[in-house]
């Protein structure tokens, strides 16, 4: 999903479904990772615009329900590389700074 902001500058912000095991990660590490490690979503976020990650669990795929926003930042450059972690496989990640963010009870 994306919102483009009404200024000179074309800024968008974004939203990323993310189960929330994985957005800490990507916290903790400073970069973003979007559809299991695809690259097209990433190709589509450029250098200062807004992520916010929402989370439906809190693991994929048997994670308790969790239907929270997980993690607010900024992607920081645009650039996007890949990451291998295993032999025979690799994802695909772009640099993001985050911000804290505390969860709330609801009252639901």
């Amino acid at each position: 999903m994306v919102i483009t902001a009404q200024s000179p500058s074309r800024r968008s912000f974004w939203i990323g479904v993310v189960q929330r095991s994985h957005v800490l990660i990507g916290v903790r590490g400073g970069f973003i990772q979007l559809n299991h490690g695809k690259k097209a979503p990433l190709q589509k976020l450029s250098a200062g615009d807004g992520l916010i990650m929402y989370s439906p669990r809190t693991s994929y795929p048997d994670g308790e329900p969790l239907q929270s926003f997980t993690a607010i930042g900024v992607v920081a450059s645009g650039e996007i590389y890949q990451v291998d972690i295993l032999p025979n496989s690799s994802r695909i990640e772009s640099t993001s700074s985050f911000s804290n963010v505390r969860r709330r009870r609801s009252n639901r």
